[in-house]
């Protein structure tokens, strides 16, 4: 199912898709996997190539502290993807760790010993 409007009259050459879910765990986090799909169309790049082209297809799994909402976990698994270097992005969700969400954006936790004006 896709929110967009029709646009069989248009010439697609790109599809990213995201979806995300999000469950209350027994161990009082909230698990939040997700995906990303990449595509792009059959004949893009080879003319007449009846195959669509998967750029990369990638799994998210988030856990966050239920009542505090900081991150506990973060990571990454690729499915498919089409450069060397797409798995690095492992590192940047590993750094979500410990951050927490306020107002959908993430903060990293103040030191209580600084005082901030």
């Amino acid at each position: 199912m896709s929110l967009f409007p029709p646009d069989d009259d248009l010439d697609r050459i790109h599809t990213r898709q995201y979806e995300t879910r999000a469950y209350r765990t027994a161990e009082g986090e909230i698990l939040v996997p997700g995906a990303v799909s990449d595509v792009r169309p059959a004949g893009l790049y080879v003319k007449d190539d009846p195959d669509l082209l998967q750029v990369y297809e990638m799994q998210i799994e988030l856990r966050l502290a239920l009542l505090s909402l900081e991150t506990t976990a973060a990571g990454v698994l690729f499915e498919t993807h089409m450069h060397e270097k797409c798995p690095l992005i492992e590192e940047d969700y590993e750094q979500l760790v410990t951050g927490r969400v306020v107002g959908g954006a993430r903060v990293q936790p103040q030191d209580p010993g600084v005082v901030r004006a």
